[in-house]
Order: structure tokens, then sequence, then C-alpha cells
């Protein structure tokens, strides 16, 4: 799955780079982090609703605090994300940077994956690092999207 998210990416970064349409490129990559931002409120909540429910936490071979820590983690990620994506699509520079750093914990998730999970682990940990890698260009490595974000 993470590859074919990976795959429509870049054949979108690399339609829209071509014809020159920076700006629905940033539109489509703000559109795309507040559907994440949403997504990761949802499974927030998710998380902490089933906190207390014996066969989740069975299941997931977590304990109760665990799934407290991880949801309220995403709750607040989500919130992030959802606010600086707004502001992505805005042009802010602050929601660039912000963005950025994200895309850099992103990498060291990454290679976390790839160095210390298991195997079934290392081809996500990979497509993190790639995606990331390939957002990272799009936003401070081209001279359209310094144009495109000195507006504001």
């Amino acid at each position: 799955m993470q590859l074919v998210i990976f795959i429509e990416r870049a054949c979108l970064f690399a339609r829209i780079y071509h014809e020159g349409t920076y700006h629905s490129l940033f539109a489509d990559f703000g559109l795309g982090r507040c559907r994440t931002g949403i997504g990761q409120l949802v499974f927030g909540g998710a998380l902490i609703g089933l906190r207390n429910d014996a066969t989740f936490l069975t299941d997931a071979n977590m304990t109760t605090n665990k799934v407290t820590a991880f949801g309220a983690g995403l709750l607040a990620v989500g919130v992030i994300t959802f606010v600086f994506a707004i502001g992505l699509l805005k042009g802010s520079r602050v929601s660039r940077a912000v963005v950025g750093v994200m895309e850099l914990c992103g990498i060291a998730g990454g290679v976390y994956a790839v160095s210390a999970l298991d195997s079934s682990r290392k081809s996500t940990g990979v497509g993190t690092i790639v995606g990331a890698v390939f957002v990272l260009f799009f936003l401070f490595g081209t001279s359209k999207a310094k144009a495109f974000f000195s507006k504001s």
C-alpha cells in the first residue's frame, strides 16, 4: 500500500512540476496533509476510546497507559498536521518549516524502522524515507517552491 501511495504522489509531482502549475502542487499536498491530520485525529480518538477494552489490549499486546499515550500523541500530531497543512495551502513559510521538520522526523522514524525493526517493517521504513526526501525536495529544493513561499 505504501508503494502505491508513493507512486501516485510521484506521478502527481512529476506532472505538476512538468506543467509548471506549482500552486496546484501545494494545494494537492496541503489537502493531502489535511486528510492525514484528520486520519490521525480519528485513530488517536479511537485509541483513547479503546484504552480500557480488554480484548483490544490483549490483541495489541499493549497496556492501557501505552495505548493512552499513543492515542494522545496521535491527537496532538493530528492537530499540528491539520493546522500547518492549512498554512501550507496559504503559502505560509512557518508551515513550510514545520512540515519540513515533520518530514525530517519521518526520515528519522524510517531509519529506525530499517535499522531496528523486523524485516516486514523495513520496506515501510524505506518508503517513508524516500517519500519524505521527495516532499522535502519539492518544499525546499526548487526555485518554484521558493517563489511560491516568498509571496507570504
